[in-house]
């Protein structure tokens, strides 16, 4: 989907069920295509993971979000990545 799609960023959770957001991210980084791609992060629990993980994450949110914080975190990435 990413490579048909071409996002300018990814939002994901840590868990879910084929891999998590740490392996997901892991993945994106190591092609040389995504490496660039801002990753967001959503975590409900695991968000102290994934911040030990910081050359991964653009940003981790902790859940619950404030959505005022989260959309002005994601315009300021959509803004630089253009």
């Amino acid at each position: 989907m990413i490579q048909a799609e071409r996002p300018s960023l990814v939002i994901t959770d840590f868990m879910m069920p084929l891999m998590t957001g740490l392996e997901l991210a892991q993945a994106l980084k190591a092609t040389p295509e995504y490496r660039d791609l801002p990753i967001v992060l959503m975590s409900g629990a695991q968000g102290t993971i994934a911040r030990d993980h910081h050359e991964l994450f653009a940003v981790v949110f902790d859940k619950p979000l404030r959505k005022g914080h989260l959309l002005e975190q994601l315009r300021k990435l959509t803004d630089f990545a253009r």
